[in-house]
């Protein structure tokens, strides 16, 4: 667009913590410091770059890293003294191909929402810790998408269940109420 962003079609928002504004569209990622856009094109044959264009989630971790999902389940970690990003491999979390759908930190842990394998847990180095199956019952494996907020973990399944995620012993809850009534 004539503003600098490589799409219209915005996907996804993230604000480090230098108060930079990191937007995922539909055709590239672009980090937005109040004053000018810099963006970063996807490069397949490069693994300094992203792989694909289209973003489909960001998160920034405790320490301040930037976590990029991209089209086609890939996951990049930006590297602010080189200014490109490091390739985190999921392979080890499914033998198919994963469509990353959402992102979100808690504790040092990065948590992953897929469609089809449920929740990812990584380490804040990008490594696989563990897999939670999201129960049928209560919405399937399909993670639309997460947040983090006071040490919780909310989820949104693909059939919009609400959900609750129990970090310490890794349990699903559903969040049910009827109108009118607190959350149970």
């Amino acid at each position: 667009t004539e503003q600098g962003l490589p799409s219209r079609q915005v996907q996804s928002l993230a604000q480090d913590f230098e108060g930079r504004l990191w937007i995922g569209t539909v055709n590239g990622l672009v980090r937005f410091d109040g004053h000018e856009f810099v963006g970063y094109p996807a490069r397949l044959e490069q693994s300094n770059a992203l792989a694909s264009t289209s973003v489909e989630a960001l998160a920034i971790d405790a320490a301040g890293q930037v976590w990029v999902a991209t089209e086609g389940g890939r996951l990049a970690r930006w590297r602010p003294d080189s200014d490109d990003f490091e390739r985190v491999d999921l392979a080890p979390a499914q033998a198919e191909q994963l469509e990353v759908w959402a992102l979100a930190t808690l504790d040092q842990r990065i948590f992953v929402g897929t469609y089809g394998a449920g929740l990812l847990e990584l380490d804040a180095a990008g490594r696989l810790l563990r897999r939670y199956a999201v129960p049928a019952a209560i919405g399937g494996p399909h993670v639309l998408d997460l947040l983090a907020v006071d040490g919780a973990l909310w989820v949104i399944t693909l059939e919009r269940h609400l959900l609750h995620f129990d970090v310490d012993s890794g349990a699903f809850a559903e969040v049910m109420a009827a109108p009118g009534q607190a959350l149970t």
